[in-house]
């Protein structure tokens, strides 16, 4: 009996600890703004240049994701990130960092200084819209966008 007591006040400390810490990441987590979009040359999709800001942070970061533009959320998670770059000083006020489509499946993502700039995919697939009882049968209509992070901003 006492056992019992003991383990079901462990589990509920447990998902008290836990839920406490992800509020403290919600509130003290990463603000995250869209700077600059760009709508690809054929309107079906969009480049998005979010930044992302912690508290007490000296340099700004930005991530870069693609939407397409026929979706209506506005969520985070309807961005898919392409690249992120870290230490990225403003150019006369505006972010240091430009998004530009050279064709409907080319985005180069164009940069003057980062203290790093990784890139997740240089090539972006979409993801399927099929049931996952169908994978093979999504969106092969859509050509993949092919991105490039170049340091060619000046």
């Amino acid at each position: 009996m006492v056992a019992r007591r003991l383990s079901g006040r462990f589990v509920l400390a447990v998902v008290l600890v836990t839920l406490a810490a992800a509020v403290a990441v919600r509130v003290l987590g990463p603000s995250r703004k869209v700077v600059a979009s760009a709508a690809s040359p054929d309107g079906s999709s969009e480049a998005r240049l979010v930044q992302v800001s912690w508290a007490g942070a000296k340099y700004r970061s930005y991530d870069v994701c693609l939407r397409q533009l026929n979706d209506n959320r506005d969520a985070p998670t309807s961005c898919s990130n392409v690249a992120h770059l870290l230490g990225v000083p403003d150019i006369n006020g505006r972010p240091g960092v430009e998004l530009l489509w050279r064709s409907a499946v080319q985005l180069d993502v164009r940069y003057a200084h980062a203290s790093s700039a990784p890139q997740y995919q240089p090539e972006f697939f979409w993801p399927s819209s099929a049931p996952r009882r169908f994978p093979l049968y999504g969106n092969l209509s859509r050509a993949p966008i092919t991105i490039r992070v170049v340091r060619e901003l000046s």
